[in-house]
């Protein structure tokens, strides 16, 4: 259901002025104009509108693409805590969600997470498994990480991935270091 949202703009020498949004618009821009410089903008001031979170497939994918790669941890836990009982089939969004995941310190739930990534196509695969390798190292399962780089070696190709904001390029050769050296984190 589409319904108008009443905007009001709030000076500093008191006034007010309100106004309606379209409808039927997915994108409305407001224009006003004030002799005093604007002090706030409230949605519904009257209050007779519950605001609700989109916490459907659409709404969380929509926020993982707008997260930034880093420094979002607390925010990841959160549309963690909502998707990890959802069927999402984007690899894309529980790749980047255990990513930050991770960057927050969040071992557990990014291994998890990277669990549920789907791997239908081998660079995805490849690239899991190596995350889980690299998790499970940094919570001290030392055997299971080794068994998680076993596996990603078997995957066919020559997958190669880039996480510029840790300085890492992975690829098998970075996944036989592994096998030698556990992963130690950023």
């Amino acid at each position: 259901m589409r319904m108008p949202v009443t905007v009001a703009a709030r000076f500093a020498d008191g006034s007010e002025q309100r106004v309606l949004t379209d409808r039927l618009a997915d994108l409305d821009e407001l224009n006003l104009t004030a002799r005093s410089p604007l002090r706030e903008v409230v949605i519904e001031p009257d209050a007779r509108v519950v605001l609700v979170e989109d916490t459907s497939v659409r709404g969380l994918t929509a926020k993982i693409s707008q997260m930034p790669w880093t420094g979002a941890g607390n925010e990841a836990l959160e549309v963690y805590r909502q998707a990890r009982e959802m069927k999402i089939p984007d690899a894309l969004f529980w790749f980047k969600l255990g990513l930050a995941l991770y960057d927050g310190r969040y071992y557990q739930q990014a291994l998890e997470v990277m669990t549920l990534v789907p791997q239908g196509d081998s660079d995805w695969r490849f690239a899991a498994l190596v995350w889980q390798g690299h998790l499970l190292d940094l919570l001290g399962r030392r055997a299971e990480a080794v068994a998680r780089y076993q596996e990603a070696l078997k995957v066919a190709g020559s997958p190669d991935m880039r996480h510029d904001q840790y300085n890492l390029t992975i690829n098998k050769q970075w996944v036989e270091e592994r096998l030698k050296t556990p992963f130690e984190g950023k």
